[in-house]
């Protein structure tokens, strides 16, 4: 018994040197993690004493004013309420909700007695054949782009958003239509950065 208790001890003190309170491992080698103890030097959160505080800065242009009456105590519910004693301003940033914007287009066409045929000019707000509006095809692209956002989620925010109804397939279609409109312009660029003195590559995935 005296010699399993020892080589119980052995291991019990063997584990605990690879396993201490701030090691953990993983893969079969330990690794170190922050001690939740609090260290003697902790200050406060916080900005220290005497430093200048940092406000949101006030908007120059105020788009809407409302005033807030009092008609009842808010505490007690009372109406025996003297007149204004004094007013209180505060200022407050939104985003206003928004819904799509429909526009239809009355497109006149003539007759080009030169041409022999109908002539009409064309709509600049949107690509050839499409539903939806430049802005709207550019916020898909941005999104996916930008900000690498999935086909499935895209048509989820623009809904919730927006009040703009896409499915998934529409988003494809609009990546495939804008990556065809702006199709020369990348090819523009890949020889510039061809024909530039100097060029910077980024190797991180």
């Amino acid at each position: 018994m005296k010699k399993e208790l020892n080589q119980t001890k052995k291991e019990f003190e063997e584990y605990k040197m690879r396993h201490p309170e701030t090691v953990e491992v993983k893969h079969g080698k330990p690794y170190f993690i922050r001690s939740t103890t609090k260290s003697s030097g902790h200050r406060r959160p916080g900005a220290r004493p005497g430093h200048v505080p940092s406000f949101r800065p006030v908007p120059t242009k105020i788009d809407a004013v409302r005033q807030i009456p009092v008609t009842s105590c808010p505490y007690c519910g009372g109406m025996n309420l003297s007149g204004v004693q004094e007013e209180r301003v505060r200022i407050v940033e939104d985003i206003p909700p928004c819904q799509p914007v429909v526009t239809r287009y009355v497109i006149e066409r003539h007759y080009c007695r030169d041409c022999k045929r109908l002539v009409e000019v064309p709509v600049t707000d949107a690509l050839p054949n499409a539903r939806l509006g430049l802005r709207a095809m550019l916020t898909v692209v941005w999104l996916k782009v930008g900000l690498r956002m999935t086909e499935e989620a895209i048509p989820k925010m623009l809904e919730r958003l927006f009040g703009l109804k896409i499915s998934e397939g529409e988003v494809i279609n609009i990546l495939t239509q804008m990556a065809d409109a702006f199709g020369p312009y990348y090819k523009q660029l890949i020889q510039e950065i061809r024909n530039a003195p100097a060029r910077y590559t980024d190797e991180t995935s």
